[in-house]
């Protein structure tokens, strides 16, 4: 007997099922539309290859093949066809969509249990003003940050040619520290400089969170540069890193678990 589908229904959450008969045989079927293209395309070469065998060993071919079986052989065709497209498409807007991919990295990392409060210059999430306040009293004293301007605190990165600058200022939720605003520019930034362009001061800040936080980002399109906007999600720690103007780069640090954002 042909392959014959008799029941096709796609079901919520990006899954499906379907009944079909194949040697006089039932079967059902229920899996994701990412895996249907792939279990189509066996039961596609189950009927060429039960054709060919009847072929092989009927001298009468055209008894063999019915008109039931060619329609249901067509019908089974244009389904396949339908639904390859269907999965296809539809594995491809998964696998493409920055939103469903973020979704799924923030649901991950966060049910992973992993706990990252760690920001830089030992300071982190949950830090109280007062904690605050007193760690960068002592890092100013040691010489390695000093007072910014906009209520920042400032220091330099000097690893890379030029020397770049880096501000950042906390933010307190429930008199905590749940998000860091930071900001990088050169030191040596001018116009006219070509050694400070946006571009390169855009590729070393990139290349400086590629080395501390991995080449596993997410790309958005940003509303504030023709530059995406690129995405880490560490744990319960999201960091975005973006650009408004060309003579800075801008960071944001956030602690998913205390955030609506």
């Amino acid at each position: 007997m042909v392959l014959e589908v008799s029941i096709f229904k796609i079901l919520p959450r990006g899954h499906c099922f379907f009944v079909y008969r194949s040697s006089s045989k039932f079967k059902i079927i229920a899996l994701s539309l990412i895996e249907l293209p792939c279990v189509l395309a066996e039961m596609l070469y189950e009927t060429i290859y039960f054709l060919l065998d009847t072929k092989e060993n009927n001298n009468d071919f055209s008894k063999e093949l019915t008109m039931q079986n060619c329609f249901s052989l067509s019908e089974l065709v244009k389904k396949i066809r339908i639904v390859f497209f269907l999965g296809f498409f539809l594995s491809m807007l998964i696998g493409c969509d920055p939103a469903i991919q973020y979704r799924k990295l923030v649901k991950n990392q966060l049910n992973s249990g992993i706990t990252n409060d760690t920001l830089f210059h030992g300071v982190y999430f949950g830090m109280t003003y007062d904690e605050y306040y007193n760690h960068i009293t002592a890092l100013g004293h040691q010489g390695k940050v000093s007072q910014g301007g906009d209520m920042s605190v400032q220091c330099e990165i000097d690893e890379f040619d030029t020397k770049i600058r880096m501000n950042f200022v906390p933010e307190y939720i429930n008199d905590s520290i749940q998000v860091m605003r930071v900001t990088y520019s050169y030191v040596s930034w001018a116009p006219w400089n070509k050694r400070t362009t946006d571009d390169l001061l855009w590729k070393d800040v990139i290349n400086l969170y590629r080395n501390k936080y991995g080449p596993n980002f997410i790309q958005f399109k940003s509303n504030q540069s023709a530059r995406p906007a690129l995405v880490w999600v560490l744990g319960n720690q999201r960091i975005t890193l973006f650009q408004k103007d060309e003579a800075k780069v801008n960071a944001r640090f956030t602690n998913l678990r205390k955030t609506n954002s």
